[in-house]
């Protein structure tokens, strides 16, 4: 019963960004969000307090780590979820959806990156990820 009611609190939580993100400007989104993604089942503490607020980020972190991320393969996370005792696909879902939503107005507002050849690609970094 306990894995069900952090599935349903996980989802609300996935609802509730989803919902800020999609309301109004990306400023008045993004400072109302607050990072408090839900806590996959036997994650360790010292693992999760490794997971970093995306807007604490310098912008070229916040682009090269966060906004071109996507969703991991159904395999992916179920391979995730069995690195973590009691630890479910749906909680790992209910993760990178709020990451994903969370991240969304952040990303909208930062400046274009440009290089010598005008605009380029951020190459991806390595975040603080479950």
């Amino acid at each position: 019963m306990g894995v069900n009611v952090k599935a349903v609190l996980g989802s609300v939580a996935v609802c509730g960004v989803l919902l800020l993100a999609g309301c109004g400007g990306s400023s008045s989104a993004t400072a109302e969000a607050v990072w408090n993604p839900p806590r996959p089942t036997g994650v360790p503490d010292e693992k999760w307090a490794s997971v970093v607020d995306p807007a604490s980020l310098p912008d070229e972190d916040l682009a090269g780590g966060y906004c071109q991320m996507v969703k991991p393969a159904p395999a992916e996370v179920d391979a995730k979820a069995l690195e973590y005792p009691g630890a479910t696909a749906q909680e790992f879902n209910a993760y990178y959806d709020y990451v994903i939503a969370y991240v969304a107005p952040l990303c909208d507002a930062l400046p274009p990156a440009t290089g010598p050849k005008g605009a380029k690609r951020m190459s991806v970094s390595t975040f603080a990820d479950l």
